[in-house]
């Protein structure tokens, strides 16, 4: 729905293997998740729901006459936002549009930002890599994570 190509696990090995260790690799060999659970964290696209605030009274036998859901939708390199927040905001639509009901939606992108890709081999990135090393005698954990919408 989303989703057209995100990063195949083929491009992230080969990413992995110009930036050392991965993540998934060093976290895997001390934790009980499995790389692919730590790339679907850390690394997939992903939606979300963060709260659901309902209006009226806190009861449940009482029906709100309003509803708010926050949510973020993690995107990828290979999509593009506008396209995403488009689909994202068509398919809810098309979906309340088939209950066909007398209410209203209505959907507020709040944030967005594109995704981003450092360069480990850029000057900010070594300097920082050894500070890191300097000030806790460890190599520093490269992460790939990306933002978030909505």
């Amino acid at each position: 729905m989303f989703v057209n190509s995100p990063l195949s696990k083929k491009n992230s090995t080969k990413q992995s293997q110009r930036n050392g260790p991965t993540p998934t690799r060093l976290l895997a060999n001390n934790s009980r998740l499995e790389p692919d659970t730590l790339m679907a964290r850390w690394r997939l696209p992903s939606l979300t729901i963060h709260k659901i605030v309902t209006s009226g009274s806190s009861q449940g036998s009482v029906i709100p006459h309003k509803a708010k859901a926050v949510l973020s939708l993690r995107i990828v390199p290979d999509q593009t936002l506008s396209q995403i927040i488009s689909a994202f905001k068509s398919t809810l639509q098309e979906k309340f549009n088939s209950f066909q009901s007398d209410n209203s939606l209505s959907v507020v992108v709040e944030h967005k930002a594109d995704w981003w890709l450092g360069d480990p081999e850029n000057r900010g990135f070594k300097a920082l890599e050894k500070a890191v090393r300097e000030e806790w005698g460890m190599e520093p954990l490269y992460i790939r994570e990306v933002p978030c919408l909505l």
